[in-house]
C-alpha cells in the first residue's frame, strides 16, 4: 500500500502569496556538516511515542519507551538537514534544520494522529471538508497509478488542519518555512495555515498528478499581518504583533537607528536592532535579545537584510535577519528568520 504525503499551506512572503507543498525538498549546494541528532518523539498529548522511527540520511533508530531517541553523527547538508520520522497511525513528519559543523542537535517532534477525513472516488473526484472550514477538491481523474494510467478505486482521504495560532505548531508542523520564489532565490514564508493529508489505497500504488489537488478555503490568522518568525537551533518560533520605531540617533554619520520587540509576559521578548538610515540594504545587528539569551556580539555574526523601508508611521519595514552567535557562556547557535512589523512612531 502506497501513501502518498502532501502538505498544503497558506503562506505568505512579504507582499506575495503563494501555496507550498513539500517544503522540505528545497535545493541546495552549500556546505556539509557532522552532525549528531537526538531527542524525543511526542503526541499531541505531550505523551511518549514508542517505536518511532527517525532517519537523517543514511542514518537511523527507533524512539525508546520515553519517546527517547540518538543517530549515530552523521554528514548532512548544513543548510537543508532533512530529519524524517514515521510510526503507524500517525502523519509522516519531515523537517529541514540548518546546522552547524561537529554541533549536537536536540529535538521535540510532536507526532500527529491520523484522523481520516472521508472517502473520494478517484475518477469522479471531489471534496473532502474539514470541522475548521478548510477543503480539499480532487478533480476527476486526478489520481494515477504507479504506471501513470488513471486510478479509478475509492481513496480514503486522512487530514488535519494545522493552526498557525496553536503555540506548540513549532514542534508538530513539517516543514520549516522556506520557499523558492520565481526567481529561484530561498526566501523565509508565513504560514496562515497547514493542512496534512495523506492518501489511502488497499488495491494499488497511486499519485496524485501535477497540479490536480486544491487546498482552499484555510481560515487565515490575521494577527500574523506582524510578525518576527525564526529558527533558533533547529527549532521554529513565531513572535505576533511586535512593534517597530524609528529614532534618529548620535552616530557620527546621522542617520537612523530601528529597533524591533515583541514583548511577552512569560518571557524576556525578543529584539533586534540596528543601524539603517531608514533605508533599504543589508545592516549589522548590534543589538538583539532572544527570549533569555544574552548574546556575545564580538564573537556573533548577526545581520539583517531590510528589502522594504519604512518612509512614514505606518508603514511596514519587512526583511530577514541571521545568522550565527555566541551566548556570553560561549555556546554558539544558529538562527535564521524574517519579519514584517508596522512602524509606530
Amino acid at each position: 500500500m502506497y501513501k502518498p504525503k502532501l502538505l498544503f499551506a497558506l503562506l505568505l512572503l512579504c507582499s506575495g502569496l503563494y501555496i507550498a507543498c513539500n517544503k522540505d525538498n528545497l535545493n541546495s549546494s552549500g556546505p556539509q556538516a557532522t552532525v549528531t541528532f537526538a531527542g524525543r518523539i511526542l503526541d499531541e498529548n505531550g505523551q511518549a511515542i514508542q517505536g518511532a522511527q527517525v532517519r537523517v540520511e543514511g542514518e537511523s533508530a527507533s524512539t525508546d519507551k520515553n519517546g527517547v531517541f540518538r543517530l549515530k553523527p552523521v554528514r548532512v547538508d548544513a543548510d537543508n538537514a532533512i530529519v524524517f520520522v514515521n510510526k503507524i497511525g500517525y502523519f509522516d513528519f519531515s523537517r529541514a534544520h540548518i546546522v552547524q559543523n561537529n554541533a549536537i542537535l536536540n529535538l521535540t517532534i510532536q507526532l500527529l494522529k491520523k484522523q481520516q477525513a472521508g472517502t473520494i472516488n478517484a475518477s469522479a473526484g471531489g471534496n473532502i471538508n474539514l470541522v475548521n472550514g478548510a477543503r480539499l477538491s480532487f478533480p476527476a481523474n486526478a489520481i494515477a497509478d504507479k504506471t501513470g494510467s488513471a486510478y479509478t478505486g475509492t481513496v480514503r482521504v486522512y487530514a488535519r488542519y494545522l493552526d498557525p495560532s496553536d503555540p506548540e505548531l513549532a514542534y508538530k508542523m513539517p516543514g520549516d518555512l522556506r520557499g523558492i520564489n520565481a526567481e529561484g532565490a530561498a526566501q523565509i514564508l508565513s504560514t496562515f495555515g497547514m493542512m496534512a493529508v495523506e492518501l489511502e489505497s488497499q488495491a494499488q500504488t497511486f499519485n496524485i498528478q501535477n497540479n490536480n489537488l486544491d487546498a482552499g478555503d484555510i481560515q487565515v490568522c490575521n494577527g500574523l499581518s506582524e510578525f518576527i518568525q525564526y529558527t533558533l537551533d533547529g527549532q521554529f518560533f513565531t513572535k505576533v504583533d511586535p512593534g517597530c520605531g524609528i529614532e534618529s540617533d548620535s552616530m557620527p554619520n546621522g542617520g537612523f537607528y530601528t529597533q524591533i520587540s515583541a514583548l511577552e509576559p512569560t518571557s524576556f521578548g525578543t529584539f533586534i536592532s540596528f543601524n539603517s538610515n531608514n533605508q533599504p540594504g543589508t545592516f549589522a545587528i548590534d543589538g538583539m535579545r532572544i527570549d533569555t539569551f544574552e548574546i556575545d556580539f564580538a564573537n556573533s555574526n548577526l545581520s539583517t537584510k531590510v528589502t522594504t523601508a519604512p518612509a512614514v508611521v505606518g508603514d511596514p519595514i519587512i526583511g530577514t535577519f541571521g545568522t550565527s552567535f555566541k551566548d556570553i557562556y560561549g555556546n554558539a547557535h544558529t538562527i535564521s528568520g524574517s519579519y514584517r512589523v508596522i512602524r509606530d512612531y
